[in-house]
């Protein structure tokens, strides 16, 4: 994380959203950007891309520095991502009074 030393911000953007919601303004961003690049005012900068199936590589590279320009991640239908699926776990306290309603009884007492 060597780039929050350069005292830099990092931010995202889902155009696709914006393309959905506010499609005029799109229209004009790509407009002034498509304008920029014709100037050479601005070019293209690297991009590295990482499929969302190896999203532990992608933070990886971002932690160590590796990744200092533009990092995409890569959605897709068939990618399988690795989760840890939320135990639900019950605690009671010692002092405490607790009571239990099984499903059948839940709605007519609430």
């Amino acid at each position: 994380m060597k780039q929050f030393d350069k005292n830099v911000s990092f931010a995202s953007v889902d155009l696709s959203k914006v393309a959905a919601q506010k499609p005029s303004l799109m229209r004009r961003q790509l407009d002034d950007v498509y304008r920029l690049l014709l100037d050479g005012r601005i070019s293209p900068i690297s991009t590295t891309a990482y499929c969302i199936s190896n999203i532990e590589q992608a933070f990886c590279a971002l932690q160590g520095g590796k990744v200092t320009r533009k990092l995409v991640v890569i959605l897709s239908a068939d990618a399988v991502v690795k989760a840890t699926p939320r135990r639900n776990i019950v605690r009671y306290t010692a002092g405490g009074c607790h009571l239990s309603v099984d499903r059948r009884h839940r709605r007519s007492w609430m």
